[in-house]
């Protein structure tokens, strides 16, 4: 059986279109946007693509590009939905161009609550590995207490072995 191919939602479609076309302070949140559309759809091409052109691995400040600029910020770093999704190759890909690993918007949990909360232990990791914190805190709680209510085990064990002493 074959499998399909993960298919580009149409706004990242248009964007990466009309970033393509733009030539002033819009193109770094355009680009970004684009590239979050293309790491929430898994489609690693269009991310690569997107990194080599220049794309930024975080939201903008809203103050570069007015309107453009202000809706980017809204979004979550694309490290997000690869680390949820478990996408070991995306997450490398995105950490390898810049990503921060404890970047997060406002009290939202960092890759590695999501990828813990999952039980995605080759992206944990790979993010503890990058310096990831597991001692940040989001409104659902600790990475570990993430992994130990989701009965993740094999994560909790990983995740426990790399938090500093003065967390637990």
């Amino acid at each position: 059986m074959r499998s399909r191919p993960r298919r580009i939602p149409l706004m990242a479609l248009l964007l990466t279109l009309a970033s393509c076309a733009t030539y002033g302070p819009t193109d770094q949140a355009l680009d970004y946007m684009s590239l979050y559309y293309a790491a929430e759809g898994g489609n690693q091409y269009m991310v690569e693509a997107l990194l080599e052109r220049g794309a930024p691995t975080e939201p903008v400040e809203p103050a570069s590009a007015g309107m453009v600029s202000a809706v980017a910020n809204g979004f979550s770093p694309a490290l997000h939905p690869a680390a949820e999704r478990g996408d070991v190759q995306m997450v490398r890909l995105l950490l390898e161009h810049g990503a921060r690993p404890d970047s997060r918007c406002c009290d939202s949990d960092t890759a590695l609550g999501f990828a813990a909360a999952e039980g995605h232990i080759e992206v944990v990791r790979l993010l503890l590995e990058a310096g990831a914190d597991p001692s940040i805190r989001s409104h659902r709680g600790t990475p570990l207490e993430l992994a130990q209510r989701a009965g993740h085990q094999d994560v909790v064990t990983l995740v426990e072995s790399a938090t500093p002493i003065h967390t637990k």
